[in-house]
Parts: C-alpha cells; sequence; structure tokens
C-alpha cells in the first residue's frame, strides 16, 4: 500500500509543469506591482488637479517610468557629457561657494508667486519653519493671498494656514494682517468645500486662532477701529470659518 503511494506521489510530480507555475508567480506578481504602481498615480492626479482627462490619462500611463540617474546607460551607452568645459566651470563654482548660499532662501528673498501652484511649491519646498511660514504670509498681505487663492486653496492647505496665522504677535499691525488673510482666503471658489476637508485637529487650531485673536482685540480696539475692524468684523468672520461664537 505504501508502494502505490510513493507510485501516485511520484507520478503527480512528474505532471506538474513547474516551468509554467513560476512564469505564472512571475506574473501576478508584476501585474500586482503595476496596480499598485497605477493606483499611486492617480492619487497623485488628484491631488495634484490635472487640467484634464487626457493629462490624468497620460500620467497613469507613465506611472512604471523612472528618470534617469547619473549611472543610467542608454541602450547600453552611458550618457555622455556634452559640455564638459562648461560642467567643470560649474562644479568650480559650487566648489567655491560660500556655504551659506547653498542654504534655503529666507522668505524675503523668495519670489511672489501668482498661482496656487506656485504658492504650494514655495510653501513646501523652501519654508521649513512655522515662524518663515508666517514671515512669507506677512511678506505677501491678505490682498494678494486672495488673489493668488482666487481660483481654489488646494487640498490641505487651508488648514496649514490656518495653524500658522497662531503664531501672529500681539500687535495692532499683525492683528490686522491675520484678518486681511482670513477674508482673502474666504473669497476663493469652493471655500465652504475646502472647509470641510479641516481635519479635527485643524478645525481646533482654527477656533483656537480666532480665541486669541478675541483676547487680542480686548485692548485695542480703538486703534482697529481706526482700521476698520470692530468686533462685527470678527464675528462675521466666525461665521464664514463656522466657528461658534464665544
Amino acid at each position: 500500500m505504501q508502494q502505490g503511494f510513493e507510485t501516485m506521489a511520484a507520478v503527480d510530480d512528474d505532471s506538474i509543469d513547474f516551468n509554467q507555475l513560476e512564469a505564472e508567480l512571475h506574473a501576478a506578481v508584476e501585474a500586482d506591482a503595476k496596480y499598485w504602481r497605477e493606483n499611486d498615480a492617480k492619487f497623485r492626479a488628484i491631488n495634484q488637479r490635472v487640467a484634464s482627462y487626457d493629462e490624468f490619462r497620460d500620467m497613469v500611463k507613465a506611472a512604471h517610468l523612472k528618470p534617469l540617474q547619473r549611472d543610467d546607460k542608454i541602450n547600453g551607452i552611458p550618457k555622455k557629457v556634452w559640455n564638459s568645459f562648461a560642467t567643470n566651470r560649474v562644479k568650480s563654482a559650487q566648489q567655491n561657494q560660500c556655504p551659506c548660499a547653498q542654504l534655503s532662501k529666507q522668505p524675503c528673498e523668495l519670489k511672489t508667486p501668482f498661482t496656487s501652484q506656485e504658492f504650494e511649491k514655495i510653501w513646501h519646498r523652501h519654508l521649513t519653519s512655522t515662524q518663515d511660514r508666517y514671515s512669507f504670509l506677512k511678506k505677501l498681505g491678505g490682498e494678494t493671498l486672495g488673489q493668488i487663492f482666487h481660483a481654489e486653496i488646494g487640498f490641505g492647505l487651508l488648514g496649514e494656514i490656518l495653524v500658522t496665522l497662531i503664531e501672529f504677535e500681539d500687535t495692532v499691525e499683525d492683528f490686522c494682517l491675520v484678518v486681511e488673510v482670513l477674508s482673502g482666503l474666504s473669497k476663493a471658489k469652493r471655500f465652504g468645500l475646502t472647509l470641510q476637508f479641516l481635519t479635527t485637529e485643524e478645525k481646533a487650531e482654527c477656533k483656537r486662532l480666532f480665541q486669541l485673536m478675541w483676547h487680542s482685540m480686548s485692548d485695542k480696539q480703538q486703534d482697529l477701529a481706526e482700521n476698520g475692524i470692530t468686533e462685527l468684523t470678527l464675528q462675521d468672520l466666525m461665521k464664514v470659518y463656522e466657528v461658534e461664537a464665544k
């Protein structure tokens, strides 16, 4: 009886095509990797708010592509430096450059953005601290921010700006700035929808911002009134930002 089982096992092993199984396994792994690459590309396209379906489709199709690295080869041929003299000159300039010049630009040195995309690039690439971000908002001012975000406010950006505004100093100048920024942002298209996407923590910070503003307003009402800001101004903003009155 034992011999019969051994014979059957041998026959079963011989009938299995292991090469085919390996090929099917590789195909399944590749299909799974392709699915997740394209899925990630779809989310990136949505977050970047691509202008058309064709752009969305092309972004998904190119999900498998990777940028060339310095050591990559094209058709087996290493990439050549077409202008070695210019390349060496740039390298030399970089080596002799003052270390301070290689640091991130300060908010005052950054160019003024004209679109929300340009603003987000500066906001996330060059402004590494809350204080830097606040200084940048102060440099731009509420009116300019209102123009930049006239079309829309990028996903997640409103919450980051609200959290940054909490850093305002207890002065008439800074108070007016915060009011101008809040007012300018509220005029963006689909602002109400953007407000709904705030996280629980960001909503709490938004409420705290208005609480700080109420406290700051108590001893400077006359100066603020001269700038056209009253308690009614603050109450109207609280309604727009869906913050309950005190």
